[in-house]
């Protein structure tokens, strides 16, 4: 195995490495700030499902083709893969629960919106600028309500 290849594996699994334990930190953050969770609005599991069995044939791939790089190169940034297609947040990912909101990798206690307007089924706040909304049933609308008010009166909207 050449010089560059050898390297190349071990830049994958380092990057692969750093991704796994992002998408466990947004998660465990997530665990921290939401609080139970009301409402959540996902993509269809096929989304997962097909970045699952792409990784999973590219393990299939690498364990026929094995001669060149041996079994020992090729598994470990494979399996990080797949734990990385398994575990990361995905931008459709909306979540609302009863202290904060994600909304793919970014999760926010509801105290630190940039601002926020309730409307339809959904709480719409701001994120860095653009405005995002996830699922929030209307029979928790006026709790929200109240919350939200305790926590940042001024950065409700005007625009309802």
């Amino acid at each position: 195995m050449t010089a560059a290849l050898h390297w190349l594996f071990v830049a994958s699994d380092v990057w692969l490495a750093l991704g796994v334990i992002l998408a466990l930190r947004v998660h465990a953050r997530e665990r921290a700030v939401l609080g139970e969770i009301v409402a959540r609005e996902m993509p269809s599991p096929r989304t997962r499902i097909l970045a699952t069995v792409l990784v999973l044939a590219g393990v299939v791939c690498a364990v026929l083709g094995r001669d060149e790089l041996g079994l020992a190169w090729t598994l470990p940034p494979l399996a990080l893969a797949l734990a990385f297609a398994l575990l990361r947040p995905l931008e459709q990912d909306r979540v609302a629960g009863r202290d904060g909101v994600r909304r793919g990798w970014y999760v926010r206690a509801l105290g630190d919106l940039e601002e926020w307007r309730l409307t339809g089924d959904h709480l719409r706040f701001r994120l860095r600028g653009p405005w995002e909304a996830v699922p929030l049933p209307t029979a928790l609308h006026p709790e929200f309500e109240a919350r939200l008010r305790a926590l940042a009166p001024e950065r409700e909207s005007r625009f309802k």
